[in-house]
């Protein structure tokens, strides 16, 4: 049969997957030896260990369905943990076992069949649960009457014999692999249908467990001897099938979901270490121009004057304020007007040297401090730097354009001022005096007057 291909399903078994193997893999080998040794050992271990993994699903997917909601593998649950019932059943009447030793071959066999059945019937209705929400008391609960009432038809000698001493399989033991192995290629086939709706892991996984489980029912239409050679392979491909399904159910109900809460931890703690970075940014830059802001350019106005004030070295100032601002923003929207202070920002940015920094001071103000700059040497870098401005058009939408010129005043330490207030006020009375007369241009503290 060929299997549908999708899109959305993986090219290969994750590695996590592959992984999960090297457990019931090292099992099996064991079990294997044993058998040569005690095969009845062999047969009781092996069906106890698929219970004990049936059952374990069970509990698992149960207990986490309410933040799982995964109503596929909870309705598997519902029903693999009475077929855990039955096969515990099969073990226990098994030919050799103590527990009932006048049991004979028929009734394991029996017993098999019946999960068999069980097993098909529920792993092909449950794709149409993928997408559905049902009870699962009540689905619990009728897998367990449908269970109950085989092992009562067993009891009572009303199920059909599977194994007759002597002459091996019946021809209903035979046929019934057959028709479940039919309606697991049906399982497959439905299952895939609906792969849209499902974990491309859990496709895979639950397609290989019914492949495995279909092999075991092969291995057991040929054996004449419950101790025989194809009989131990059905066992230890049921073995594989069963583990399948509970790896299935731990990856998606356990491990996936801790992987998404560690992820969404880890998540969170970096956002919270940008959010962190963020706020000790906009602590100290301006959000619009990414240049710093009036508090942190006065704190590095008080330790420069008091640096420059202790090596007796001057200490230059000046402040920019783009003329007719108001008039720009009133022309083009404040959109255009965060334009242009973003490219004068960008220009007196890549204008002043590494020594140098400039700061928004506020609205469509700047101040660049110069440290160790003579008043003569400050004037000349403000007047090229008021040169560039100018010069330079700013490109708006709508392939638009606008020309932006600045006044510039420009004040020094300890010629103009002693403190940082005095400073910045010098040079802040300088660039209005550059307004007065006639913007666009630079103006001294010294000549301001």
């Amino acid at each position: 049969m060929t299997i549908p291909t999708s899109d959305a399903a993986p090219a290969g078994l994750p590695s996590s997957i592959k992984r999960s193997w090297i457990l019931p893999i090292s099992l099996a080998i064991l079990l294997i030896a044993i058998s040569f040794h005690n095969y009845l050992l062999f047969h009781t271990l092996v069906e106890l260990f698929s219970a004990v993994v049936a059952v374990l699903a069970t509990v698992v997917v149960w207990q986490t369905y309410p933040f799982s909601r995964n109503n596929y593998l909870m309705y598997l649950g519902c029903g693999y943990i009475w077929i855990a019932a039955l096969a515990i059943a099969h073990t226990v009447v098994y030919k050799g076992m103590a527990i009932y030793p006048d049991a004979g071959p028929n009734y394991p066999t029996q017993f098999w069949i019946a999960n068999r059945y069980l097993e098909a019937f529920l792993l092909l209705s449950a794709p149409f649960f993928i997408n559905r929400s049902f009870n699962r008391y009540a689905a619990i609960s009728l897998f367990g009457l449908v269970a109950v009432t085989l092992f009562i038809l067993i009891v009572l000698g009303k199920f059909p014999d599977a194994y007759i001493e002597g002459q091996g399989l019946t021809p209903f033991k035979i046929t019934s692999e057959y028709v479940a192995n039919t309606l697991l290629l049906g399982a497959i086939v439905y299952l895939w249908k609906r792969r849209i709706l499902i974990d491309p892991s859990i496709l895979f996984l639950m397609t290989a467990s019914i492949i495995l489980t279909i092999c075991a029912g092969f291995a057991y239409t040929f054996y004449v001897s419950v101790y025989g050679l194809s009989n131990l392979a059905g066992h230890i491909f049921a073995l594989f099938s069963f583990w399948l399904i509970f790896e299935a159910i731990i990856s998606t109900t356990l491990k996936e979901p801790v992987r998404v809460m560690s992820r969404n931890l880890i998540n969170e703690i970096e956002e919270h270490k940008q959010a962190e970075t963020d706020l000790k940014y906009l602590a100290t830059h301006d959000s619009l121009t990414g240049l710093y802001n009036r508090k942190v350019m006065e704190q590095r106005i008080t330790d420069e004057i008091l640096r420059a004030a202790r090596y007796n070295h001057v200490l230059s100032v000046f402040m920019l304020d783009i003329d007719h601002f108001k008039q720009t923003n009133d022309t083009y929207g404040h959109k255009a007007g965060d334009t242009a202070l973003s490219k004068i920002a960008s220009i007196v940015e890549s204008s002043i040297r590494k020594t140098d920094y400039v700061a928004r001071y506020g609205g469509e103000e700047f101040a660049v401090v110069l440290p160790e700059t003579p008043l003569s040497e400050a004037e000349e870098l403000a007047e090229r730097l008021r040169s560039q401005i100018a010069d330079h058009a700013i490109p708006l939408s709508g392939d638009r354009e606008i020309n932006i010129t600045a006044s510039i005043g420009v004040a020094t330490f300890p010629e103009n001022a002693k403190t940082w207030d005095e400073l910045l006020e010098a040079a802040d009375k300088a660039m209005y005096s550059a307004k007065e007369n006639g913007r666009n241009c630079v103006q001294t503290a010294n000549s301001a007057g």
